[in-house]
């Protein structure tokens, strides 16, 4: 059940248990949006459905982020998007070939609707940008700022504009301590 909002369940596409949506947050389209369990959207966010919306079990979406674009973005378990993070599904040609903007009717404007991954236990940080079609790999960190503007492989840390791994990530014990977080 969604908690905490002023949505009602059957705007949804699926919400599961312990669904917290914090108002003012602008969810558009909710009839794209499958929410799993225990997920925390906090205050600020803006959402666009586009194509369509999945969040997995255990999902943190921190104050003000922002999703657009019109694309899909699949969020899996155990993820966390930090504050002021912008996913970018989707984007107006910039190559001169269309108008831009969604002022512009649209048969003068050409938009690529593309999409991003976020796999199980990875983290964006505070501020960073994912470009449209984006994976970024189980348990990756993007650090704080960053600009990802191509896939980011398992369990490594990137940082900076473009971002570039700085570090790995242990593997082992946050798998595991997931699948203790399910016994409870």
């Amino acid at each position: 059940m969604c908690i905490e909002s002023k949505m009602e369940l059957s705007e949804f596409k699926e919400c599961g248990s312990n669904v917290k949506i914090f108002q003012p947050t602008v969810l558009i389209n909710p009839k794209k949006f499958t929410i799993k369990n225990n997920v925390i959207i906090s205050e600020f966010c803006h959402i666009y459905g586009g194509l369509g919306v999945e969040i997995g079990d255990f999902v943190h979406v921190s104050a003000n982020v922002c999703v657009g674009g019109g694309g899909k973005l699949t969020i899996g378990n155990f993820v966390n998007v930090s504050a002021g993070a912008h996913l970018i599904t989707g984007s107006d040609s910039v190559r001169g070939d269309a108008m831009v903007g969604a002022a512009c009717p649209s048969s003068y404007r050409n938009v690529n609707r593309s999409y991003i991954i976020l796999k199980d236990y990875s983290w964006i940080g505070t501020n960073a940008t994912v470009l449209p079609g984006i994976t970024i790999g189980e348990g990756a960190v993007v650090g704080a700022g960053s600009v990802v503007t191509k896939d980011i492989l398992p369990w490594t840390i990137v940082a900076g504009n473009p971002a570039e791994q700085i570090a790995t990530r242990l593997k082992e014990k946050i798998p595991e301590l997931a699948k203790e977080i399910y016994k409870i």
